[in-house]
């Protein structure tokens, strides 16, 4: 999930439609925060590189 998270939000969907577009698609419940969490990281982490 975190990849394809990280996908969509790379093709600019906010949190709210990457998590609609996995309980539509997958069935599975991811709340905006766990999303947010998920890019949060990697953009710290860019930010360190």
């Amino acid at each position: 999930m975190d990849e394809m998270a990280l996908s969509l939000s790379a093709k600019g969907l906010v949190h709210g439609e990457i998590s609609a577009f996995l309980a539509e698609v997958y069935g599975a419940k991811v709340f905006k925060t766990t999303i947010c969490t998920i890019t949060c990281s990697v953009m710290a982490s860019m930010t360190e590189w």
